[in-house]
């Protein structure tokens, strides 16, 4: 039986947890971060919430007293499976849990929820006491900034590329520029020096090749527009009726390839012949660039549906895997012959690409049968569809 000191004792205690619950609910209600307390004797059931966790999470504090139960059947099933670990498992908690929470009114926010357990003295769980936030707006803060980084270092690592581009490019150039133009500056000073004293098929000669090497500056300089055009999309065609056979002979009879070998059945077909006859030189020359003087050219034509089909391939080391999805890209280049003195401008086969695509046909690279390169051009009489943007910057 009690004594009244006894008694007098445990109302002083009555009311001083009566005025620690009233000040927990007033601190509680003036917060602007949710508050709760939720009990789980002798089941889950809401003792306390504030008005900013009814509003975090879109539901009114009489509805969660009266029915807790979506606070636990809205959480997807492995946010649940953590609070159930963090409250009641073995282990040491692990907080803040932040989770996807869907609101009543279709709203989906980000919840960061934190929480301490009040347990008996025999250790269990009776209460969890916890603040809940949401981080909706922090997260697509953070998420955004992350995003501008990325930008950040992409835009870095574009301009590092170009730089480097732009660097193996100047060299490419000058080099194909200054190799004719030493040899145009010495065939003309010789002629000029010993003029008198040279035979008539001699200056002939020197005039000839002469005319061969400035050929090979104005090819590169048309090779330079020809970028520049693309990357303005101000290059177009002027399409005509010609035997695509009969073009690759042509162009073949131009470049002084008699060994190159010809297989060509008649394929009428509509195209721009000035580019298309770019597109044989450069294929030729990049087989005699990568595949070296001594390597065996072959050229296939056929005609296929209502277009043709040139197919040019050597003998030499072929292209490796790693660089046959690349080799069409401006300014790529894969290792030359040593017997060929120059080491290219990386554009040749950007521009054969290019003109293919003007006309609505592809090219593609593969392995020649016993080695070497195989470049298939597939070539549309009129192309079904507008081609595609250029990939030339």
């Amino acid at each position: 039986m009690l004594s009244g000191r006894d008694i007098e004792d445990r109302h002083r205690l009555e009311h001083e947890l009566d005025e620690l619950a009233s000040s927990f609910r007033t601190l509680a209600e003036a917060s602007e971060t949710g508050i709760y307390r939720f009990g789980f004797e002798p089941e889950f059931h809401v003792e306390h919430v504030n008005r900013a966790f009814a509003d975090t999470v879109g539901i009114e504090p009489d509805e969660l007293r009266r029915d807790p139960s979506p606070l636990n059947d809205n959480l997807d099933p492995h946010v649940r499976q953590r609070f159930i670990e963090n409250r009641f498992g073995p282990g040491p908690a692990i907080w803040p849990i932040e989770f996807s929470w869907p609101r009543p009114d279709g709203e989906v926010v980000v919840l960061s929820v934190e929480e301490v357990c009040v347990r008996d003295r025999q250790g269990r769980v009776l209460a969890a006491l916890g603040i809940g936030r949401d981080v909706t707006q922090e997260r697509r803060r953070e998420a955004s900034m992350v995003r501008a980084l990325q930008h950040e270092r992409q835009a870095a690592e574009g301009l590092r590329h170009v730089d480097q581009l732009r660097r193996l490019f100047l060299q490419a150039v000058s080099h194909e520029l200054r190799t004719p133009l030493t040899t145009v500056l010495g065939f003309a000073s010789t002629l000029a020096s010993h003029s008198g004293e040279l035979a008539p098929d001699q200056v002939a000669h020197l005039a000839q090749r002469m005319v061969r090497q400035a050929e090979r500056i104005e090819q590169l300089l048309d090779d330079l527009l020809d970028v520049e055009r693309l990357s303005r999309g101000v290059l177009n065609l002027q399409r005509e009726d010609h035997d695509l056979a009969e073009v690759v002979t042509d162009v073949l009879a131009d470049l002084d390839e008699p060994d190159v070998e010809v297989t060509a059945v008649r394929s009428p077909i509509a195209i721009d012949r000035g580019k298309i006859e770019r597109v044989i030189v450069n294929l030729v020359t990049n087989a005699r660039r990568h595949a070296g003087q001594d390597a065996h050219i072959r050229i296939d034509v056929a005609p296929s549906g209502e277009g043709a089909v040139l197919t040019v391939e050597d003998d030499g080391p072929g292209v490796p895997d790693d660089l046959k999805d690349v080799v069409f890209e401006p300014f790529a280049q894969g290792p030359s012959s040593r017997a060929y003195a120059s080491p290219g401008t990386g554009i040749g086969l950007t521009l054969v690409a290019e003109f293919v695509r003007l006309h609505g046909g592809s090219a593609r690279i593969e392995d020649a049968e016993g080695g070497g390169a195989r470049f298939v051009i597939a070539l549309p009489s009129a192309p079904e569809h507008p081609p595609p943007e250029p990939v030339v910057p």
